[in-house]
């Protein structure tokens, strides 16, 4: 069975108006047949009652049937839905006035107690009186209005409504189309002017409608996602071009030595030791480089595992501390975390990025250069902090320095080191933890030269 697709919004709206308008519109109608039936049979009622008082007051005088059957009944004048008959005590009609319908019901009926009766498509109301003389019954008044015409006339007044129901309908069908094509039409101009965007023109943006309203805040909004969606792809393709250029030198020099080998150099040891110890470098350093290309790509995508523990802070800046005066002897080195300062992370990882960033120090740090590494607690955070005796970076480069393939001196070159990703790495492992990185000023009693906080939540936030 072929599911049937599902209606436009346009014609879902048109349908919804439809509904609204045509269900206020009955009710209307209604409401209004509803009260005018009620006005148009409470005056008969009033009429019905002030023609009785009227009546009775004529056979005031009679005192018995005989009396009663020469009592004059004199209608209101001008009235001729209004008619009576009066009846013995036996209930025999003596005289009647007005124009009597054989079908209105017998004077027997409760006295005082106002009736309706429908019959041959007649339409009344009837009230019976007793008449009495010397505390005796010497028969009834019956008084019957006639209500033939008000229900013509609601019956005209229904036709008419239902006439106005079937127009009002039609009418909304046409408003509600015409109104919601025009509701909508701003967003078909953002989906045109959308659908025309693709990787090739990611600089295009949508119209902003100029009235300040919910289309020109989606406009701006997705106006807004372009901005993000242009510069992250920028950054892409920035990205897959450095990566491409950083791979390129090392295949380049793999397949050098490849071909030297291939050539001449198997028969010259030297020369082969030498193409092989080369492959072997740069193989290393594309494995590295691959590497953190797949450590960002995993933070990107969310799917960095951590496995976070809570340690303490000092024996791990006193690892560091070790490792860096086994490799840099020469360098002065201090590390200063409180004892009982605690971090919940994965202690792997943030020593992986602590030791990066005493890379770096140790590389832009001349010799005998001090280097400091410090943490302590605020605000309910616990702040890590490498700063070196180096030149420091400018404040205008300290906002693109965790950039991947950005370097902290341009006239840094492969030889000296590095990739450009070492900072970005861990910027992913910090924000990871939900943490910040940020270049800073360095402290006035430090090293003096650049400074890197890393600002980690002491316990895990949801």
């Amino acid at each position: 069975m072929t599911k049937r697709p599902p209606l436009r919004l346009s014609t879902r709206l048109t349908i919804q108006y439809a509904l609204i308008f045509s269900a206020v519109l009955l009710l209307l109608n209604a409401g209004t047949l509803l009260g005018v039936r009620y006005y148009l049979t409470r005056q008969a009622e009033n009429q019905l009652q002030d023609a009785t008082r009227a009546l009775l007051a004529q056979t005031a005088e009679a005192s018995d049937a005989a009396s009663l059957a020469g009592v004059h009944l004199a209608l209101p004048q001008g009235d001729v839905s209004i008619s009576a008959r009066i009846a013995d005590a036996q209930g025999q009609v003596l005289q009647s006035a007005g124009r009597i319908n054989g079908d209105i019901p017998a004077a027997d009926q409760n006295p005082g107690v106002t009736v309706k009766t429908e019959a041959d498509d007649g339409h009344f109301l009837s009230r019976v009186s007793m008449i009495t003389a010397k505390g005796q019954t010497i028969g009834s008044l019956q008084v019957i209005a006639d209500m033939g015409l008000a229900y013509h006339f609601l019956k005209l007044l229904t036709i008419f409504t239902a006439i106005a129901d079937g127009l009002g309908l039609a009418v909304s069908v046409i408003a509600g189309h015409f109104m919601s094509r025009r509701a909508l039409k701003p967003i078909e101009q953002l989906t045109t002017a959308a659908a025309g965007i693709g990787a090739d023109n990611l600089t295009e943006r949508v119209p902003v409608p100029a009235a300040q309203d919910e289309l020109n805040e989606l406009a701006r909004t997705f106006n807004g996602m372009l901005d993000r969606l242009e510069a992250s792809f920028d950054e892409q393709v920035r990205f897959v071009s450095d990566a491409s250029h950083e791979l390129r030198t090392p295949i380049a020099v793999i397949k050098g030595y490849a071909d030297l080998m291939a050539n001449w150099a198997q028969d010259d040891p030297a020369a082969r030791n030498e193409s092989v110890a080369a492959i072997q470098k740069e193989a290393d350093g594309m494995s590295q480089l691959v590497q953190a290309l797949l450590t960002l790509a995993r933070g990107d995508s969310g799917r960095l595992r951590l496995e976070k523990t809570a340690f303490p802070c000092r024996p791990l800046l006193e690892e560091l501390a070790a490792e860096v005066r086994l490799l840099a002897p020469s360098h002065p080195l201090t590390a200063d975390a409180p004892a009982e300062l605690m971090l919940t992370a994965d202690r792997t990882l943030i020593k992986e990025c602590l030791r990066a960033l005493m890379d770096n120090a140790l590389k832009y740090t001349p010799a005998e250069g001090a280097i400091a590494l410090a943490a302590w607690s605020q605000d309910g955070d616990v702040l890590l902090q490498v700063t070196d005796a180096g030149p420091g970076i400018p404040p205008a480069e300290r906002e693109h320095v965790f950039d991947r393939f950005t370097r902290l001196d341009s006239s840094r070159t492969r030889t000296a080191g590095g990739t450009g990703l070492g900072l970005a790495i861990v910027k992913t492992i910090v924000q990871a933890h939900g943490g910040t990185i940020a270049a800073v000023d360095p402290p006035a009693e430090g090293p003096g030269g650049a400074c890197i906080r890393i600002t980690l939540p002491q316990a895990p936030r949801e």
